[in-house]
C-alpha cells in the first residue's frame, strides 16, 4: 500500500511577478559619436577618401543605434521579464501550485487529482489530508524527484499561504522513511540523476504524455493547457502519477 502523487506548477499573475522582478540593466546607452574610435589604418588613414567613407558610415550607424536605443531598451526589458517569467514555476516565491495528482495503490482504477488554481490554499489543505491519513496509516509517499522539488515546493508554498504542514514529514534535515524519490531509488540516493521519461521508457513503459488531441502539453505549458484545455492537462498529469505507480511496483521500492 502506498500513496504516489505528482505536482504541476505554474507562475504567479504577471502583475505579481513584475513587482518581484529582479532588477533591470539597460544595454549601453550609444553616447556621442567619436570619429577617432574608427580604424582607418589599412585604407589610408581618417583623411583619405576611403577612410572618411567608412567613417560617415560609421556616423550612420551611430545615428541609427540613438534613434533606436529606446526601442532596444524595451525589447530588452521584455525579454528580461519574459525569461524570469520562463523560471518562475520552479520557485515557490514566484509560482504556485496549478495541481495535483494522486493514486493510492488500492485505488488506481481512479486516480486523482486536487485542483489548486482557482484556490490554491484549499487544495493545500486537502492535499495534506491526504498525506496526514498516509501517514497514520503508514503508508509510502511515492513521486519521482519529490525530495528535491515537489514537497519542498508544496511545503514552501503552504508557509507563504498559512496553511498547516503535517508533523512527521521531515525528521530533521531528512526525510521520512515514508517518503519514496524514485529517482533517488534508481540513482543509490547519489549524483546519477535521470528524467522520469528516460526511465520509463528503458522499463518498457509508454513515458510521458507529449500531446492528446492535438494538443501539446509539457511542464512548462501545463498551467495554461490546465486552462484552456483541462482534458488534456488531466491526461498528462494521470500519466505522471501512473508512471510512478509502476516504476515503484518494477523496482521493487515500495
Amino acid at each position: 500500500m502506498y500513496l504516489a502523487f505528482d505536482i504541476e506548477t505554474g507562475g504567479l499573475d504577471d502583475k505579481v511577478l513584475r513587482e518581484r522582478l529582479p532588477a533591470f540593466e539597460p544595454p549601453p546607452a550609444p553616447g556621442v559619436f567619436d570619429p577617432s574610435t574608427v580604424k582607418c589604418g589599412n585604407i589610408g588613414g581618417p583623411t583619405s577618401e576611403k577612410g572618411k567613407a567608412k567613417i560617415e558610415e560609421a556616423r550612420r550607424a551611430h545615428e541609427d543605434l540613438v534613434k533606436r536605443y529606446a526601442a532596444d531598451v524595451a525589447a530588452a526589458q521584455e525579454k528580461h521579464f519574459a525569461e524570469f517569467k520562463s523560471r518562475a514555476a520552479l520557485d515557490a516565491t514566484t509560482g504556485r501550485v496549478v495541481a495535483i495528482g494522486l493514486c493510492r495503490a488500492d485505488q488506481m482504477d481512479s486516480p486523482g487529482i486536487i485542483d489548486c488554481d482557482q484556490d490554491e490554499e484549499d487544495g493545500l489543505r486537502k492535499w495534506w489530508g491526504w498525506v496526514e491519513d498516509a501517514l497514520l496509516d503508514r503508508l509510502p509517499l511515492v513521486g519521482f524527484n519529490v525530495c528535491h522539488f515537489d514537497l519542498p515546493f508544496l511545503i514552501r508554498r503552504s508557509w507563504l499561504l498559512g496553511v498547516p504542514v503535517p508533523t512527521g514529514l521531515r525528521k530533521g534535515r531528512y526525510w521520512s522513511d515514508l517518503v519514496v524519490d524514485l529517482m533517488q531509488v534508481w540513482g543509490f540516493h547519489g549524483r546519477d540523476l535521470i528524467g522520469l521519461d528516460k526511465l520509463a521508457k528503458a522499463f518498457g513503459l509508454d513515458g510521458k504524455v507529449t500531446e492528446a488531441g492535438g494538443v501539446a502539453v509539457n511542464g512548462a505549458a501545463f498551467a495554461e493547457v490546465w486552462r484552456s484545455n483541462r482534458k488534456t492537462a488531466e491526461l498528462y498529469l494521470h500519466q505522471d502519477v501512473m508512471l510512478c505507480v509502476r516504476l515503484a511496483e518494477r523496482m521493487g521500492a515500495v
